[in-house]
């Protein structure tokens, strides 16, 4: 990981495949090692690889820093993301939240397309069953959402809340949830580009036909909130929210079509054309 940090201050730079082949085997070997043995050895062991990691890419970033360098870590992050072990999902929100944190100090000044995908990939990581992960992937958020306000001039010690479910403790945890995603959404949809809206949609769609329920219904949520409609899943009734959600999610994923809300949408044009799941990471 040392040469990682070290080889991307070369002049001149790596060539762009080079570096990703090193990052890549600089994460592979962590998370191989986050999920070995249970002794306290090599436990110790995994605590000091992911904080070295940790340190590896805020120097990367911190060599370059922009948005357009946070995308292309950030690229390497994202399938472990979304694997089945909740122990890799873990070990990637913790790297994820913690690089977000670092940019944050960096404020970069570049936009990319992609970062859309990321903001939706992190709000789909709030469904996680795991309290953990979906703590972390909200505190991950918040960092990138300061980002962007930063971007757009705006006085990040002013921005939106994020999480209004702590204000509705009353309700049930998945309503509090539907909530919290559609109002992230919602704030996102006001800061992001079009084409960063197009790809969060793309990713809201790809997490709609997911195979876990309870990443379908978030994909739900986040697609209406980033296309301006999750009016029609919030209503005045919150406890029918659950409800709204299951009858969109059985019209997009069941019926394969568009409820009418949604037609005609510029951001769902490729709506057609749903990406495969999520496969175990290897190189490019």
């Amino acid at each position: 990981m040392a040469a990682v940090c070290i080889l991307s201050k070369l002049k001149p730079a790596l060539e762009p495949a080079l570096e990703s082949r090193l990052l890549y085997t600089a994460l592979h070997k962590t998370f191989l090692m986050a999920t070995g043995h249970n002794s306290q050895h090599i436990q110790g062991m995994q605590r000091m690889t992911v904080e070295y990691l940790e340190a590896t890419l805020r120097c990367l970033l911190a060599t370059a820093p922009s948005l357009a360098r946070l995308q292309f870590i950030g690229q390497h992050l994202t399938l472990w993301l979304q694997l089945e072990d909740k122990r890799d999902r873990a070990t990637a929100i913790k790297i994820t939240t913690s690089l977000l944190c670092f940019a944050v100090s960096l404020l970069p000044q570049f936009e990319v397309p992609q970062l859309g995908d990321l903001v939706a990939l992190l709000g789909l990581c709030i469904s996680d069953p795991v309290e953990e992960i979906s703590r972390q992937a909200k505190e991950a958020l918040s960092h990138l959402y300061k980002i962007l306000l930063h971007q757009k001039g705006q006085d990040i010690q002013e921005a939106k809340e994020l999480w209004p479910g702590s204000q509705h403790q009353h309700q049930l945890r998945r309503i509090l949830l539907y909530i919290d995603l559609a109002t992230m959404g919602e704030a996102f949809r006001k800061i992001l580009s079009e084409d960063q809206r197009r790809a969060f949609a793309q990713r809201a769609l790809l997490g709609i036909h997911h195979v876990t329920l309870h990443v379908s219904q978030a994909g739900v949520v986040l697609l209406y909130a980033i296309l301006g409609q999750s009016g029609h899943l919030m209503g005045a009734e919150e406890k029918e929210i659950p409800v709204r959600v299951l009858r969109k999610l059985l019209i997009l994923k069941c019926f394969h079509q568009l409820p009418k809300e949604l037609q005609r949408h510029s951001h769902l044009e490729s709506a057609s054309r749903i990406p495969s799941s999520p496969q175990q990471p290897h190189p490019s």
